[in-house]
């Protein structure tokens, strides 16, 4: 996700929109069903605000595949504004990022 363009207050810890985060897993036959359904909401410290604007925030969870998965979709939604953002991972590229 990237980080926000706006001005942010420097003082204490700064809390950022939440994040809705969802992963399905996707079939063949183009069904799927969710196997991650979060909500993050984001507080930084103001002493490390600089390396959240140039970095970003990640957000670690380990899922169990399906034997018949073919790719992933993950998709991230702002809760303030309701923007997305989405992103398809087929399994070939989760393979490689198992080695």
């Amino acid at each position: 996700m990237s980080p926000p363009r706006k001005n942010v207050s420097r003082s204490n810890a700064i809390g950022l929109p939440a994040l809705d985060v969802i992963v399905a897993q996707i079939r063949a036959d183009g069904t799927g069903s969710r196997s991650f359904d979060h909500r993050a909401d984001i507080r930084i410290p103001s002493n490390r605000l600089d390396q959240f604007l140039r970095d970003g925030v990640s957000i670690d969870h380990t899922l169990t595949l399906a034997p018949d998965t073919e790719r992933l979709r993950v998709v991230v939604r702002d809760v303030r504004t309701g923007a997305l953002g989405a992103v398809g991972v087929s399994i070939e590229q989760l393979q490689s990022l198992a080695r």
